[in-house]
């Protein structure tokens, strides 16, 4: 498993497999392997590809990899890389700070969080996924449809899912997540077990 970070918990992740997300700022070419220098909501990291790669900069990309040390520096071996669009990116980043505040509370973090950090973090990322929301085309389309199937699946515990968890799993506003959530139920891809509570029709 590749646990959710952010760059400023590289230090506590050395050797392990991480996933990280980053808007690409500088790519430093050298003789055996490429340094891709990136920014996320507490800074900049480094992932260094010893394969040959199409980058971007200014791209938006998920980082999957290990976390190693040089002469004092850490940085991401990345085994693989994600360019996302920019509406994928938006629900890249709302999962990923659902699972690493999941991953948090359950303690498998090997820093954990205080209550002054966690706020901060939820404050940055807000900030950072609200600033890429603005000028999007409202959601909706097949793609959509399949990704709130998905979190009703991923949220429900056996009593359904509610639009308000939707919301906030997804980071999505709540007129868009009702519309999707309409035409589900028209569809016969979703039904309301209770007032508010959908499921996903097996």
């Amino acid at each position: 498993m590749y646990i959710p970070i952010f760059s400023k918990d590289l230090e506590n992740f050395l050797n392990k497999k991480v996933a990280l997300i980053g808007k690409i700022i500088n790519i430093k070419e050298e003789r055996k392997y490429i340094d891709i220098l990136l920014l996320d909501p507490f800074g900049y990291f480094t992932a260094r590809s010893f394969e040959p790669r199409e980058f971007e900069i200014f791209s938006s990309v998920i980082i999957l990899g290990k976390v190693k040390e040089f002469k004092g520096q850490k940085y991401v071996v990345a085994n693989y890389f994600l360019k996302l669009s920019q509406r994928e990116e938006i629900f890249w980043r709302s999962r990923h700070l659902y699972l690493y505040k999941k991953l948090s509370k359950s303690k498998r973090l090997a820093k954990k969080e205080t209550e002054k950090e966690d706020a901060e973090l939820k404050n940055k990322e807000e900030i950072y996924i609200e600033k890429e929301k603005k000028d999007l085309l409202p959601i909706g389309g097949k793609g959509s449809r399949n990704m709130v199937i998905k979190a009703i699946k991923e949220l429900d515990t056996g009593d359904g899912v509610s639009i308000e968890q939707l919301v906030d799993y997804l980071g999505i506003d709540k007129n868009s997540v009702e519309k999707i959530v309409e035409e589900l139920l028209i569809m016969g891809e979703i039904y309301e077990v209770s007032p508010n509570k959908f499921k996903v029709v097996e």
